[in-house]
């Protein structure tokens, strides 16, 4: 089998951490974020990956390929302009036009999807497409895609059937490309999925599955992320990256860690240290954090090698030390950040 995982976005939501590196390689709980979806994919038997590229091509390229050598065979196609989520899948038709399906997943949401059923809801309904959808979250934005308990019937304000949400996960035929506008770009929904079920010429098939999902677009988006899923490592519902493993108080740390003080439903990345008396909650300490003693961390999140000096506070913030320095934006934008000490 094969997949496309779509990875070409500027991540404008996460910047200033986007502005030197690729949004896919922002670690969650210690695991880029593209890693998740191929790791599943590939324990769902998919063999070969396609992955689109644009902002910091380089350094995604080097990464995919060493971490993967031997695994998966990993293909690059590279966007000098951004084609959109429909224009990037047709500059790669000629890795899938042959297969009897493929799967298409957005790189900057972490889910472990019922691969079988997407591909058994192509294979069996003469379906063009299955949409993976899901039950939304309450007081979440989204835009309703109607279905009927077969078929979507509609995506928008009305339709028939339930009101469900995308989770960006699709499972394909090669007949999508006769449909795909011949053009640069275009998207998935409004240029595929919206003609094709307004016109019925064939129908789209949908699963739907409520089961783990993060959208991580956001940095506070990403501080939820990582909060639940390392419960859910931490119970056992998700098996632990390797090289990590879990810790008191509900954390996950990577073994090269050092945890002199206390961490609480946190996260410690490769080489971080937290030094005695120091407290880090509801966090995560990406690769080189350091901790200095008695400094207290919480529902932050700090990358870029950053060294929080001794007896510091910091809360609700994004510490990041990149080409501009360390700078600081709030995580909940709607409180300030809290960087006392720093």
């Amino acid at each position: 089998m094969k997949a496309m995982v779509l990875a070409a976005g500027l991540g404008t939501r996460f910047r200033p951490v986007t502005d030197s590196l690729p949004k896919p390689l922002v670690p969650l709980c210690n695991r880029p974020l593209v890693a998740w979806a191929i790791d599943s994919l590939i324990d769902a038997g998919v063999s070969e990956v396609v992955v689109n590229l644009h902002h910091h091509p380089e350094s995604l390229r080097r990464w995919l390929d060493a971490e993967y050598a031997g695994r998966c065979e990993i293909r690059h196609s590279l966007e000098p302009e951004i084609l959109g989520t429909g224009g990037g899948l047709r500059k790669a038709r000629g890795h899938f036009e042959n297969e009897e399906f493929f799967f298409l997943v957005n790189g900057d949401s972490v889910q472990f999807p019922p691969w079988a059923e997407l591909a058994a809801s192509v294979r069996t309904t003469g379906a063009i497409a299955a949409m993976l959808l899901r039950h939304p979250p309450r007081d979440d934005r989204f835009t309703s895609v109607w279905f009927d308990g077969i078929r979507v019937t509609a995506i928008g304000p009305t339709g028939s059937g339930e009101p469900l949400m995308f989770a960006g996960v699709h499972a394909l035929t090669p007949d999508v490309f006769e449909y795909l506008p011949q053009r640069e770009f275009s998207g998935m929904t409004e240029d595929f999925y919206v003609p094709m079920l307004e016109t019925g010429d064939r129908p789209v098939a949908g699963v739907v599955h409520d089961g783990l999902w993060f959208d991580v677009g956001s940095p506070w988006r990403y501080l939820q992320a990582s909060r639940e899923l390392t419960s859910a490592l931490v119970r056992g519902e998700v098996a632990i990256p390797r090289g990590s493993r879990a810790v008191a108080d509900g954390s996950v740390a990577d073994e090269s860690a050092r945890l002199d003080g206390r961490i609480s439903v946190s996260v410690a990345g490769r080489g971080s240290v937290v030094e005695r008396d120091a407290e880090v909650v509801d966090s995560a300490l990406w690769e080189g954090t350091r901790v200095g003693a008695g400094a207290r961390i919480e529902s932050s999140v700090i990358g870029g090698e950053v060294a929080i000096p001794a007896g510091s506070r910091v809360a609700n913030a994004l510490v990041w030390n990149g080409e501009r320095g360390i700078v600081v934006v709030p995580i909940n934008p709607t409180q300030p950040a809290v960087t006392t000490g720093l």
